[in-house]
């Protein structure tokens, strides 16, 4: 069952988080919270069966830039991404 217009759905893509901040009256953070929401997210969609991917940039921005470089090439791209900064 492929998401509407075919292809794979939109990647979970989570990023090492910098500054972190509490959420108010509960004993985790925000990037605790983020984390786990994009894990229950990719766990719901591979229990389901449907193709799912997760990437984690460990550097927000090199790994943006690298997707962002990556997305721009020919359709018939076949090399690897580069994985400097994704996890």
């Amino acid at each position: 069952m492929n998401p509407p217009g075919g292809g794979m759905p939109p990647p979970g893509v989570t990023g090492e988080v910098v500054e972190d901040a509490g959420v108010p009256g509960e004993p985790y953070s925000l990037g605790t919270l983020q984390l786990t929401q994009a894990l229950g997210d990719l766990s719901a969609l591979r229990q389901r069966g449907r193709p799912a991917i997760r990437l984690h940039l460990r550097d927000r921005q090199a790994g943006i830039a690298q997707l962002l470089a990556a997305a721009s090439t020919d359709a018939s791209f076949t090399g690897g991404i580069p994985t400097e900064g994704v996890e």
